[in-house]
């Protein structure tokens, strides 16, 4: 009750993963079948959980109610002949990644080494609240404002947005907090290249 929705949402990601890395694993039945027919073979797998073990606190990349249900196969025996009961003739076309949710956001920026985890929920707050970004649903979706900075940062500090530009100034932090860095000559080397770049921008 003392904690903001943000921060709870922190918090209850860090305790699951935590309690998580305590308990055993998952356990799946997992079947797999392959028809072969017209020189084709068509093949159809299917997993069941048996024990939830640490998904029921944890399950990382999953978003509640997103998943779609799977059908079980039908029990078959190796060599039995199958009858075509239909044909579906669906075209699929690629579709683009989906949208971030705060969960896969906060899951990307840990693996790219950006931000700490006491900085994930002040990052989304502050692009919510300068409405880089919306809600919709679960999913984070840019804004028209977003589209636009985004596309004028790419243009013109290209290097600043850049990943890896922002997790090797995080390792440059760090080393600053440590002591092994001095922080004048770490903001000097930054801000020599990035005034000229501002200046022109």
């Amino acid at each position: 009750k003392d904690l903001t929705s943000e921060q709870y949402r922190l918090y209850r990601l860090i305790w699951g993963r935590f309690l998580a890395c305590q308990m055993a694993s998952a356990v799946y039945d997992s079947v797999s079948i392959e028809a072969q027919s017209a020189g084709y073979t068509f093949r159809a797998s299917h997993s069941e959980l048996k024990f939830s073990g640490f998904t029921a606190v944890y399950e990382e990349g999953r978003d509640e109610d997103d998943e779609a249900p799977q059908s079980p196969l039908p029990d078959l025996r190796e060599g039995e002949p199958l009858d075509r009961k239909g044909l579906k003739q669906d075209q699929h076309f690629t579709q683009p990644p989906t949208r971030y949710t705060e969960a896969t956001l906060i899951k990307a920026l840990e693996e790219k080494g950006i931000g700490r985890p006491s900085t994930y929920a002040p990052t989304i707050s502050t692009i919510l609240a300068r409405e880089y970004i919306e809600r919709e649903g679960k999913a984070l979706k840019p804004t028209a404002l977003g589209e636009v900075t985004t596309r004028l940062m790419k243009e013109q500090f290209p290097e600043v947005v850049d990943v890896d530009f922002t997790a090797n100034m995080e390792k440059q932090l760090d080393s600053v907090e440590s002591g092994k860095r001095n922080w004048v000559e770490t903001l000097d080397g930054f801000y020599q290249g990035f005034a000229k770049t501002l200046a022109q921008a």
